[in-house]
Formats: C-alpha cells, sequence, structure tokens
C-alpha cells in the first residue's frame, strides 16, 4: 500500500521536485506510522528523515507500545554494533566513523547516524500516558536513556508519582497508629492476665494453707482420741488385775481353811464366775480395739479423701494457671501447647483450642489463613468458627482445603472431621483422599492417604503417619466421592498434636 502511494506521487505530480516529493513521503508515512514500523521501511532512512517522521504534526499512532518497542530495538542494535567495534578498536561511542547502525540477523545497513545523542532524543517521542508501568521501567533502566529527554506529559507523570507517594506515606502514618493503638491493647491485656495469674496463685496457695491446717487439727484430734481410748483400755485392764490379785490368796487362804469338798466347790464356781467376767472384760476390750480399728479405717479414708479434693483442687488451679501462661505466651512469645486424641475430647482439637483463647473466627483474627477452591461465594474461612457451617469446592480434580498456621507449626497425631450432616452430604462424604503438611506451600510431603475409604459419618479419626513440624496442613481429594463427582464437602476438621511457635 505504501509503496503504491509513493509510486502514485512520482506518476501524478511529474513536475514536482524532489524536495517536495521527499516530504510527501514523509507524509505518507507519518500517517501510516504502525504500518511503517511493522514493514520495516523505517530501518532504511536516515536518521534525520527519520525523526521529521516521528515528530510530524501529521503523524498518526494507533499502537504506541508499537513505537515503544520499534525504539528500544533501535536502542539495543546502536548499543549492542558500538559495543563490538569498541571491545575490537577500543574506541570512544560518541567519535565512531560514521556510527552506523547494523542488524546482525539482516546483514544491511539500517539507519545511519552522527552521534549517540541523536538516538537518545527519540524518547522524546514517546508519551508516558500511553506507557505502562513495565515499558516506563524499560526505559529508564536502558544504558542509552538520557534525563535530558523526556517522553511527553512528563509533569502528569511526576504529579501522579508525588501524589502516589502521599497516599502511601499517609498509609504508612495510619498503619504506624494502628500498630501503636494494638501495642496498648495487647499491653493492658498482658496487664490484667498477669493480675489474673498473681490472683490465682494466692488463692492457690490459701487453698493449700487451709488444707495443711486441716489435715494437722484431724491429725491431732485422732492422735487425742486414740491416746484417749488407749488409756481407758490399760486402766481397765489395770483394775482387773488389781482385782484378780487381790481375790487370789482369798480364795486360797479359804481353801487351806475349809476341807469341805462343797466350799471349794463354791470357790471353783466364784472361779469359774471370775474367769466369765474376765472373759467378758476381755471380749469388751476387744470389741474396743475392733472400735478403735475402724476409726484407723476411717481416719485413712478421710485422709485419701482430703487428698484427693487437695488433688482436684491443684489440678483445677493448675489447668487455669496454664491456660493463663497460654495466653501470655500466645500474646507474647507465641502460643505452645499439646492436644492428645481421646473419647472424651475427640472434637477438641487445636483449632477448638484456638478458638477458645482467642475467640471469634480464627481466619479473620489472622490466627490461621484457610484456602481452598470453594465453590462460588463458599467461604472456607467457615471451617474455623464455633458454629461452623458446610463447605463446599468445586467440582475440580486434586479439590483441596489447605490451613496455614502462620507463625506456629504444627505437628500432627491424629487428625478428624466431619462430613455427614445430612442426606444429601452422605453423597459428597470422601473416599479418597490424602493428607500434606509443607513449610513453603510449594513442597508437599504425605501424612495419611486413603483410597476408597468406607468410614462414612460423625468424627472419622486417622493417624498422622508422620510427625514432623509444619506450617501448612492441605486435605486434597485423590478419587470422586459416592456421587461420583469431585466435590470437597466438609462439616468439621480438626487436628491432634503439638502447637508451637515456627522457630522454637
Amino acid at each position: 500500500m505504501l509503496f503504491l502511494q509513493k509510486k502514485n506521487i512520482n506518476n501524478e505530480n511529474p513536475r514536482l521536485n524532489s524536495n517536495e516529493i521527499d516530504d510527501m513521503k514523509e507524509n505518507i508515512l507519518s500517517e501510516n506510522l504502525n504500518l511503517s514500523i511493522s514493514s520495516e521501511l523505517l530501518f532504511e532512512i536516515k536518521f534525520e528523515v527519520l525523526y521529521r517522521i516521528l515528530t510530524s504534526p501529521k503523524r498518526k499512532i494507533d499502537n504506541h507500545h508499537q513505537l515503544f518497542r520499534f525504539i528500544l530495538q533501535i536502542f539495543d542494535e546502536f548499543l549492542e554494533h558500538n559495543s563490538n567495534i569498541l571491545n575490537n578498536e577500543n574506541r570512544n561511542l560518541n567519535s565512531l566513523p560514521d556510527n552506523r547502525i547494523y542488524n546482525s540477523k539482516r546483514e544491511k545497513l539500517l539507519i545511519t547516524v552522527s552521534t549517540k545523542e541523536q538516538i537518545q532524543m527519540l524518547t522524546s517521542i514517546l508519551d508516558y500516558e500511553q506507557m505502562n508501568q513495565k515499558e516506563i521501567e524499560e526505559m529508564i533502566k536502558h544504558p542509552l536513556f538520557c534525563d535530558s529527554y523526556q517522553p511527553a506529559h512528563t509533569r502528569n507523570f511526576i504529579q501522579q508519582m508525588l501524589s502516589h507517594q502521599k497516599e502511601l506515606e499517609k498509609t504508612i502514618e495510619s498503619s504506624k497508629t494502628q500498630i501503636e493503638d494494638f501495642k496498648q491493647i495487647i499491653a493492658e491485656q498482658c496487664s490484667t492476665y498477669k493480675v489474673h495469674f498473681h490472683e490465682l496463685e494466692e488463692n492457690n496457695r490459701k487453698l493449700q494453707d487451709l488444707n495443711k491446717s486441716l489435715q494437722d487439727q484431724l491429725s491431732i484430734q485422732l492422735s487425742k482420741q486414740f491416746l484417749d481410748h488407749q488409756g481407758k483400755m490399760n486402766k481397765i485392764e489395770n483394775t482387773l488385775l488389781e482385782k484378780i490379785e487381790q481375790k487370789i490368796p482369798v480364795h486360797i487362804e479359804r481353801i487351806y481353811n475349809k476341807k469341805y469338798q462343797t466350799r471349794i466347790k463354791q470357790l471353783q464356781n466364784k472361779d469359774l464366775d471370775l474367769e466369765n467376767q474376765i472373759k467378758q472384760q476381755i471380749s469388751c476390750t476387744t470389741d474396743f480395739n475392733t472400735k478403735i480399728t475402724n476409726i484407723d479405717q476411717e481416719q485413712k479414708k478421710q485422709d485419701k479423701f482430703i487428698q484427693q479434693l487437695q488433688t482436684q483442687l491443684s489440678k483445677s488451679n493448675k489447668n487455669q494457671i496454664i491456660k493463663i501462661n497460654s495466653a501470655l505466651q500466645s500474646l507474647n512469645y507465641g502460643t505452645y501447647f499439646e492436644i492428645s486424641y481421646s473419647n472424651k475430647n475427640k472434637d477438641k482439637g487445636i483449632i477448638y483450642v484456638l478458638r477458645s483463647i482467642y475467640s471469634g473466627n480464627l481466619h479473620k483474627l489472622g490466627i490461621l489463613s484457610i484456602s481452598g477452591n470453594p465453590e462460588y461465594s463458599n467461604d472456607p474461612s467457615c471451617l474455623a468458627t464455633k458454629y461452623s457451617g458446610c463447605y463446599y469446592s468445586k467440582d475440580e480434580l486434586d479439590s483441596f482445603i489447605s490451613f496455614d498456621f502462620r507463625d506456629h507449626q504444627v505437628s500432627l497425631e491424629r487428625y478428624i472431621f466431619h462430613n455427614d450432616c445430612d442426606f444429601y452430604c452422605k453423597k459428597l462424604s470422601l473416599k479418597s483422599w490424602i493428607l500434606e503438611g509443607s513449610n513453603d506451600n510449594i513442597s508437599w510431603g504425605m501424612l495419611h492417604k486413603c483410597n476408597n475409604c468406607t468410614m462414612y459419618g460423625m468424627y472419622n479419626v486417622f493417624t498422622s503417619q508422620n510427625t514432623g513440624k509444619f506450617r501448612y496442613i492441605r486435605l486434597r481429594m485423590t478419587g470422586p466421592n459416592p456421587s461420583g463427582n469431585h466435590v470437597l464437602h466438609l462439616h468439621k476438621i480438626d487436628f491432634f498434636g503439638k502447637y508451637f511457635p515456627e522457630y522454637s
């Protein structure tokens, strides 16, 4: 098309001189600049002509990005050609013989220029408002770019940059204020926790003193009762022995003085009566010993009860102190705790404990981050709240749900999930999946894998085969569900093991 226009100029205007013809040709190239660049016609003209074409008032450019690439190509070829000459002849860039630019692939002369400065003038043809951020950075970083030759609308560009800088400064100042507010809130919370901690320690000390005082009083009372009973028994035994010793000589004397058998029999009968009385006294003594034994057993039961009560009180106080220490540690140094699975706490794992400490949606609070491939507006963070809903993923291969514990890591022993909330959910129960762990969200290691699992319903429990430390935990489907699709559905999920700061 350009060739036909040139030909028509020569044929239709035979009386025009050569300068007028050249001007008309230059106007044609300016009006069809994009086409001229694409056809590489501009590489075959002198630099002065090229500059007039690019700066012509009749210039029409539909694709400014193409113009930018054309100028950068001239920069690159100029720089490459002159670098080779400098390496071979050790000459200055601005003092070359004719400073000609070559394209090594075409092996023909493209543009003839006289100085490096003329090449640098080409950037003044560009327009900042038509350039994207990437092009601006590429132009500024180019070795031939000169500050003296700026593209058009430089003032607007600088004003935009200054406005953007002011907005950034305002944002930074606002962030600093928020950080200071957060620091003050955390300091106040720490102070409150410390006061509660000291109060609990004081109450625990008072309880221990009270328990010790009660135990000492009970021990003194029981010892006193035992000594009193023992003294009474000794008195009874001594009294009986004294009576027996007093009566024996009398009976012997009567036996020797009276030689009648009847009297002897009477004495024998009396001796038998006395013996029976002694046996009765001994029986009473045995009953008393039995009572003392029962008292000792009762004492042991009371000691055992006191010990159990003291243990329960100590455990209760210890759990409260541990909870407060955990909260203080989470505010100052990072949370650490360990949760083991049991039938009593089968639904109270690491996520449950974190919800108890921070009271809210852990994802929105920034304690952990939950992501996946949710369906439409379904929010994965529903699994991090107390009254969680159901999470549904898109029907895609490798549907997943991922947990980022941020500045903490976990070492898993077991994990549970629940996806059986109604009849429809049963059809979406997991059959084949893999639980994975990672510390960079790129390389993943297997913790547990299941193929064609038939354990549907509430609180399915599985054991981790890898107890290493991981920041990211991901549950990923490896096969279709009972409905034959790849929708990942969960009503609840939790983990059991250790939770500690990332660099502990």
